[in-house]
């Protein structure tokens, strides 16, 4: 059985009707509504255009949903949300504020908060747009987080972009797939995909780039395939925290300089001895390989090692083009070298520079990706705050006092690094899971309620 309640109320300027029918609560100062099932439609022009076919809406504002004919488990609140095209079947999207997910007709399960937020939507898919006029322009884009005023602004059919910062990604028209995280971040960025900003106006030059990098505050890359660590006057220090060049490593024992070539040993198999060349720089400080002779090779190491040019060359042979000693003897390079601790064989004074450093992984067992395997015990949420509040630090990386004295090994720690990363992921997937439950049990426990409600009702 129906029921349909009118109430009318005179006011200054209109008259407010009041309508309940199919479960649904209409509330309009002109006009009453033939809507679906169990929508609450508040404000003029609410939903509208609502069909029998629409249902388990909320449209509250002026023209909140207004032409959302057959369209179901939608959220519009603020004046012109989701007020879509004529003919609008959007499923499962919430829009909040002014002009919010405005133009809405056949996406679905996007979320839309601030002023115009999503405002040129239309079927854009699984979008989360929140701030003033974020992904004011997206109209099929889908996948994309934009937080932030003017996050994502200006895309349009862009995909899987992760925007987050005032003016975030602002100018990304249809590049996908990036990452963009700060204030005014990626804002040049055009049509470029695949690339990572981090930090405030970090960036690219060009607005095409593909899997280009930057990190840091100013932080700018120019060309594809390259990762930008802070802006031109920034230092990388490890193992320090004031370094005084480009690139300083503080290994934490005197005498080391904590940088190993883990598969560039004496005993490498891959040693071709018939070579006649060495490395060296060029002009540019790029390292090149030469060729050499023993006169050559003998003025260069003599120059090199601060020994003038009668330095004896029976102690080095080319082996496999490389310069190497004839015994196992170790090098040392700079003065003031007064400490030579067993188990290395070159001891540099002074640091070393390089445009380039790789450091290898001897086995997939040294990486972290035991993390994802059906046996890994994955510790409880409880049992590691237990152990942060115990111990003071996460388990399995050094405490400060184990970093000063024993120092820093880069492969090692990058593995540790990632094997809290891929536990921190797991965390959040249950995390997410449980949230879905209780999500889903909401959903049921409203069903539940609008039945009874009906019931009641009757």
């Amino acid at each position: 059985m129906k029921k349909l309640i009118l109430i009318s109320a005179a006011c200054v300027a209109c008259t407010l009707t009041v309508a309940v029918a199919q479960q649904n609560i209409v509330v309009t100062n002109s006009f009453v509504p033939t809507p679906g099932l169990r929508n609450t439609l508040v404000g003029p022009g609410a939903g509208a255009n609502m069909t029998q076919g629409g249902g388990y809406n909320v449209a509250i504002g002026d023209s909140a949903g207004a032409n959302n004919t057959t369209a179901t488990t939608n959220v519009y609140i603020g004046g012109h949300a989701g007020t879509g095209s004529k003919g609008a079947t959007a499923l499962n999207n919430v829009a909040i504020g002014a002009y919010a997910g405005y133009s809405i007709s056949t996406g679905s399960f996007n979320l839309f908060l601030g002023n115009s937020a999503g405002g040129n939507t239309t079927s854009g898919q699984y979008n989360t747009f929140i701030g003033n006029v974020a992904g004011g322009n997206n109209t099929i884009g889908r996948a994309n987080t934009y937080i932030g005023d003017g996050a994502g602004y200006a895309s349009t059919v862009a995909n899987n972009n992760l925007m987050i910062g005032t003016h975030a990604g602002f100018n990304t028209t249809t590049g996908g797939s990036n990452v963009m995280i700060g204030n005014d971040v990626g804002t040049n960025n055009t049509v470029g995909a695949k690339n990572t900003f981090i930090g405030d106006q970090a960036g690219s030059t060009s607005g095409n780039l593909t899997n280009a990098s930057a990190f840091g505050a100013n932080a700018l890359v120019s060309q594809n395939n390259s990762l930008i660590l802070g802006s031109p006057a920034v230092r990388v220090g490890i193992g320090n925290s004031a370094p005084q060049n480009k690139l300083e490593i503080t290994e934490g024992t005197s005498g080391n300089s904590g940088l190993r070539f883990t598969n560039l040993t004496s005993a490498a198999s891959t040693i071709d001895e018939s070579g006649n060349k060495f490395l060296s720089v060029d002009a540019s400080g790029n390292v090149v390989l030469r060729n050499v002779n023993s006169s050559l090779l003998k003025v260069s190491l003599g120059l090199g090692l601060g020994l003038g040019t009668n330095v004896n060359t029976d102690i080095w042979s080319l082996n496999n083009q490389v310069v190497q000693t004839v015994s196992d003897n170790a090098v040392a390079i700079g003065t003031g070298i007064t400490s030579f601790p067993a188990g290395y064989r070159l001891y540099v004074a002074g640091g070393i520079l390089s445009e380039k450093v790789k450091v290898a992984i001897k086995s997939s067992g040294d990486w972290a990706d035991y993390v994802f395997a059906d046996t890994y015990r994955l510790k409880s949420l409880p049992e590691l705050e237990q152990f942060i509040k115990l111990n003071k630090h996460l388990p399995g990386i050094p405490t400060s006092d184990e970093m000063v004295t024993k120092g820093l090994d880069v492969a090692k720690m990058n593995a540790k690094l990632l094997e809290k990363i891929e536990e921190l992921t797991l965390y959040m997937i249950n995390q997410h899971n449980v949230i879905e439950q209780v999500r889903q049990e909401n959903k049921r426990l409203k069903e539940k309620f609008s039945t009874l409600e009906a019931t009641i009702n009757r």
